[in-house]
């Protein structure tokens, strides 16, 4: 099928009509309070996840990394909690803290990393006894 150029011209407007409305939506929530946008998230506005993402991120990160001391892997632990708390969002009691029960994630997403570290230096350990070809230690 072939637009003549007033129909693409339409089409294009109407896009960019829905682009600009997309956006007004966007930064009509800025000012919400998380719990508003727990709301919106949870009424199925996929934008309001992403204004808390942007609120949070940093501090989540620098909360992370005071767990672990690798940047990327801090980073990656960060992302899991952002995750994890978009797709249990439900379980946010309501006047429940969204800010404190993210972190509470980020910093449990940070302990689980941390216990399963200690737990493969000691399988490592494990595997190679002492005297084996490659150990050090006489």
């Amino acid at each position: 099928m072939h637009l003549d150029n007033r129909e693409e011209a339409g089409a294009l407007g109407d896009l960019h009509t829905e682009g600009k409305r997309q956006a007004a939506g966007t930064n009509n929530m800025q000012g919400l309070s998380d719990e508003a946008l727990v709301q919106r998230y949870l009424q199925g506005k996929v934008d309001a996840f992403r204004i808390l993402l942007e609120r949070y991120e940093t501090r989540v990160r620098a909360h992370a990394r005071r767990y672990i001391d690798n940047k990327t892997d801090a980073d990656e632990l960060a992302q899991e909690a952002f995750i994890t708390a978009s797709q249990k969002l439900w379980l946010l009691s309501n006047g429940q803290s969204f800010a404190k029960w993210l972190f509470l994630i980020t910093t449990n997403k940070c302990l689980d990393q941390l216990q399963r570290i200690p737990k493969a230096r000691h399988l490592d350990s494990d595997l190679n006894p002492p005297g084996y070809p490659g150990d050090s230690k006489p």
